[in-house]
């Protein structure tokens, strides 16, 4: 499993795999990234679509977190 979502929760919120250290300074720039709902806070990140945290942003966790599991 790479990423997490209820699809059908408002604000959308994805949970994703993340380097300790990036995960750290996302949660200290963007309040819509917390550790991770549910699973290992240190490795993964829940992210709230829709706010501060640029989409793109958002797309670019998602292809990290792939390629972390995947690794």
């Amino acid at each position: 499993m790479f990423a997490l979502a209820a699809l059908k929760r408002r604000p959308l919120q994805v949970s994703v795999k993340c380097e300790p250290e990036l995960g750290e300074q996302l949660r200290g720039t963007y309040e819509e990234i917390v550790p991770g709902y549910h699973l290992n806070k240190r490795h993964w990140l829940t992210v709230t679509c829709g706010g501060a945290a640029p989409d793109e942003l958002v797309r670019e966790l998602i292809a990290g977190s792939y390629d972390l599991v995947t690794a």
